[in-house]
């Protein structure tokens, strides 16, 4: 069969262009943008599979401070303190400073030398505060507070 006129042929292909330029915009104005169009490599952030049992919060025990010094929770938040500094230290509720082996809670200077982590979860609410008794005493140094609500 042949085509009627001159540069049929090429009207031909002029239309199959056009319908597949058209399939083009239209396949590429329905795409939703990509929030990963920037992929560096790295997977996909994830979320945990279930929350975790309890609030936490971190406190840092450098070379002569706590930081955070003052920190307020609720009930039932676990407390993490870690030593990031170069020295020993311990933690330990000011009313036992004298005998800190009868404490309830902290840590002796043994068991947190640097780069250890002593947790603590805080139940009752209150005011406790603590100090590291080898860098502070209860209102100077390396002194810190912890407030639970309820």
């Amino acid at each position: 069969m042949r085509w009627v006129g001159s540069g049929s042929t090429v009207r031909g292909r002029g239309v199959a262009a056009l319908v597949l330029l058209g399939a083009g915009v239209i396949a590429t104005s329905t795409c939703a943008p990509d929030p990963y169009d920037g992929y560096d490599g790295m997977p996909p952030p994830t979320r945990p599979a279930t929350p975790p049992a309890r609030p936490v919060v971190h406190v840092q025990a450098r070379d002569n401070s706590f930081q955070e010094q003052e920190i307020t929770v609720v009930a039932g938040t676990e407390v993490v303190w870690a030593n990031v500094g170069r020295n020993d230290h311990d933690v330990v509720p000011t009313e036992f400073e004298d005998d800190p082996a009868a404490a309830p809670w902290g840590v002796a200077r043994e068991a947190f030398r640097p780069r250890d982590v002593y947790s603590h979860v805080f139940d009752a609410p209150g005011t406790y505060v603590y100090v590291c008794t080898i860098h502070g005493v209860k209102d100077k140094g390396m002194a810190g507070t912890i407030t639970v609500t309820a």
